[in-house]
C-alpha cells in the first residue's frame, strides 16, 4: 500500500502543475484519470485473491423435437453468461484451429454409398456459408478431413455397444496405428445399420429411441480426445431420418449427414462441456433441431436446402451467434466500425446497419452486394473508408459478401487544431496522457 500512497501523492502534485497552467477543468479531468487507475490497481488485487470453484459435469439426453429422437451433446450445470443472443459461453475451451474429421466405419460397410457421400461432405462442409455459422462462435469455418478406416470384424461385438464400447473402438483404431491420436480431431463412429447402441453412462437410452447420434470428450493414452457415435437411420427411417428418400438416393447417407453436421457444430463449439450452450443446456445445433429452413427440388425430385461441392442435401439449421440468435442455414457476417465513436454514423443497404456510431454487426445474403454510406456528426468530415471492394465517386462503400467482412468508417475533424497549443497541453498533461488527448483538443480548437 505504501507504493499506491506514493503513487497518489505523484498524481496530486501533478495535478496541482495542470491546474495551475490550463485551468479547473482539464484538472478535473487529470483527477479522473489517476483516480480510475488507482481503482483498477485495487480491483486487480481483489480479483487475485478470489477463489474459483470446480463445476461438475454431467451427462443429459436433450429433448427430442418434433417427436423425433434427440441428437445430442453433453451438458455442464454452470451459471449462464449472457450473450443476447439466445446462447451463452461458459468460459471453457473451443475449437480455434480447424478440427480433423476422421471416420470410423463400424460392422458390415461393404460398397455402400455413404462410403463416398459422407466423406464428400466433410470436404466441402468447411468453407461452406453453412459452417460460417459456427465463426459467430469463434470456431474457423474450415475442417480438414483426416480420412477414414474400418472395423469390419465387429471389434466389440453385434447387436447393441454401449458407451464404453464406441470409446474402445476409437481407442483400438488409436492404438493399432490405423489413426492418429490428435487433441484437435472429432472421431466419428459410424456404425452399419445391424448394429444398435444405449448410451450406458448411466442413464436411461438408446439409439433410434432416444437419440440419433451424440459426441463425447473423454482420456485416451493420457490425451483429452473427442468423439462420437452417428447411428445408421436404416434401423428406424421413421425417426432418425426427415424423409426415406433424400436428395443422394442414399437414406443412410442423407440422413446421416445432416446428424454428422450436429455433431461436428457442437464439438467444435462445446468440445469439453464448458464451451456454448443456453441456460437449458442446448447446444448451438439441438437449438435448431430437425428444422430445415427454406428447401428446393434437388434434381431426383427429393428435398435438399444446401448445395455443397457437386452434391445436395438435407441437413438441419445451426443456431447464428448474433443479432439476438436465429436458426439457418447460412450466415455471412458484416461488422461495421466508426472510428472515433460519436464523429459520424454509418448506413446499409440493404437495410440492417442503420444510424452505426460504434461497432455494428448483421448479416447479408451470402454473394448479394452490400452498399454503406458515412454521414459525419456536427464537426466533423468524413475521411475514408477500409475494407471495402470498391468505393464509389459519392463516397459510398460496396462489398460483395463472400464471406465475413468488416470495413472501417473514419472522421475527422472540421475545425483546425492548433498544434503549438496541443503540444504543449500535452506536456504538461499527467500520467495517462491517452486520457487527456480530447480534452487538450477542445481547449486548442480541435475536436
Amino acid at each position: 500500500m505504501a507504493n499506491l500512497a506514493n503513487f497518489a501523492e505523484a498524481a496530486i502534485a501533478s495535478i496541482r502543475a495542470f491546474r495551475s497552467r490550463h485551468g479547473d477543468c482539464s484538472a478535473r479531468l487529470a483527477m479522473k484519470t489517476q483516480i480510475a487507475l488507482c481503482t483498477l490497481i485495487l480491483a486487480g488485487c481483489a480479483a487475485a485473491e478470489e477463489p474459483t470453484n470446480p463445476v461438475a459435469i454431467h451427462r443429459t439426453i436433450q429433448a427430442a423435437a418434433a417427436g423425433r429422437p434427440a441428437v445430442i451433446g453433453r451438458r455442464q450445470s454452470t451459471a449462464a453468461v449472457s450473450t443476447g443472443n439466445g446462447i451463452d459461453y461458459h468460459g471453457g475451451a473451443i475449437m480455434t484451429s480447424p478440427a480433423t474429421v476422421y471416420f470410423i466405419w463400424y460392422g458390415n460397410w461393404l460398397q455402400a454409398p455413404a462410403l463416398t457421400i459422407l466423406p464428400d461432405l466433410i470436404r466441402h462442409l468447411g468453407g461452406s456459408y453453412y459452417y460460417n455459422i459456427n465463426n459467430t462462435y469463434g470456431v474457423p469455418n474450415a475442417l480438414i478431413w483426416g480420412g477414414s478406416v474400418f472395423d469390419n470384424t465387429y471389434s466389440q461385438g453385434y447387436g447393441t455397444l454401449s458407451g464404453g464400447d464406441i470409446k474402445s473402438i476409437v481407442e483400438r483404431a488409436i492404438d493399432n496405428g490405423s489413426l492418429p491420436a490428435n487433441p484437435n480431431a472429432i472421431y466419428l463412429v459410424l456404425t452399419s445399420a445391424d448394429i444398435n447402441q444405449n448410451l450406458a453412462w448411466g442413464l436411461e437410452g438408446s439409439f433410434c429411441s432416444d437419440y440419433c447420434g451424440w459426441h463425447t470428450h473423454d482420456t485416451i493414452n493420457g490425451q483429452t480426445l473427442h468423439y462420437g457415435f452417428i447411428g445408421n437411420p436404416t434401423r428406424c427411417p421413421d425417426k432418425c431420418a426427415q424423409y426415406t428418400n433424400g436428395p443422394n438416393g442414399d437414406l443412410a447417407s442423407d440422413a446421416m449427414a445432416s446428424v454428422i453436421a450436429h455433431e461436428i457444430e457442437e464439438t467444435a463449439t462445446d468440445p469439453n462441456d464448458d464451451g456454448w450452450k443456453d441456460s437449458n443446456g442446448k447446444e448451438n445445433a439441438d437449438k435448431c433441431a430437425w428444422t430445415f429452413g427454406a428447401t428446393y427440388r434437388a434434381p431426383n425430385g427429393t428435398w435438399a436446402n444446401m448445395h455443397l461441392g457437386s452434391r445436395d442435401y438435407l441437413i438441419q439449421q445451426n443456431w447464428v451467434n448474433a443479432e439476438g440468435g436465429f436458426c439457418a442455414t447460412q450466415y455471412t457476417g458484416l461488422t461495421t466500425e466508426v472510428l472515433l465513436a460519436g464523429t459520424g454514423y454509418v448506413s446499409s443497404s440493404p437495410s440492417g446497419i442503420t444510424n452505426c456510431g460504434g461497432t455494428c454487426e448483421h448479416g447479408f445474403t451470402p454473394g448479394s452486394t452490400v452498399t454503406l454510406t458515412a454521414t459525419p456528426r456536427a464537426g466533423y468530415v468524413f475521411r475514408y473508408w477500409q475494407g471495402c471492394d470498391s468505393v464509389t465517386t459519392t463516397g459510398q462503400c460496396r462489398m460483395t459478401m463472400s464471406g465475413n467482412r468488416g470495413v472501417i468508417a473514419y472522421f475527422g475533424c472540421a475545425t483546425t487544431l492548433d498544434q503549438a497549443c496541443y503540444n504543449d497541453c500535452m506536456a504538461d498533461c499527467p500520467e495517462l496522457k491517452s486520457a487527456c488527448i480530447p480534452e487538450c483538443r477542445l481547449e486548442c480548437g480541435g475536436c
